[in-house]
């Protein structure tokens, strides 16, 4: 027994060079490949306050 199936050719999407990259990091939260850079808020002088006084009780 054999079976012959036939499908059509199939066309892969044209690629756009519209596309985004984003490297996150240690010293900034994240970098964005059109420029723009997210700080960390985790360096913030207001929250090491903050945790500070959270370890203080």
């Amino acid at each position: 027994m054999s079976v012959y199936v036939e499908q059509p050719e199939q066309v892969s999407p044209q690629l756009k060079d519209i596309g985004l990259g984003i490297d996150l990091g240690v010293k900034d939260f994240a970098v964005i490949s059109n420029g723009i850079v997210k700080k960390n808020i985790n360096k913030t002088a207001k929250l090491k306050k903050v945790e500070k006084q959270l370890k203080r009780g």
